[in-house]
C-alpha cells in the first residue's frame, strides 16, 4: 500500500532510514495500517469509486393494435 509520511520516523529495522514528511513509499497493507494507527503516515491511494446502481428498465407489455377493418 502506498503511504505518505506525516511525521518523521525511523524504519523499524534499520534505525538508521528516516523517513521524512511529505515521503510517499510502499509498505505491505499490514505494515501501513499499523503506521496509520500511529499517525506517523496516511493512505496515498486514491479510493476506489463505488460503482453507481444501475436502474433497471421497465418493460412493459406492447398492447396489439385493433384493426381498422371490422368483419361484419
Amino acid at each position: 500500500m502506498k503511504v505518505k509520511v506525516t511525521n518523521k520516523f525511523h524504519d523499524k529495522a534499520d534505525f538508521n532510514k528516516v523517513y521524512l514528511v511529505g515521503e510517499t513509499i510502499t509498505f505491505d497493507d499490514a505494515r501501513a495500517e499499523y503506521l496509520i494507527s500511529l499517525g506517523l503516515v496516511e493512505s496515498a491511494e486514491v479510493p476506489a469509486k463505488k460503482a453507481e446502481p444501475v436502474e433497471e428498465a421497465v418493460v412493459k407489455p406492447v398492447a396489439k393494435k385493433k384493426s381498422a377493418n371490422k368483419d361484419n
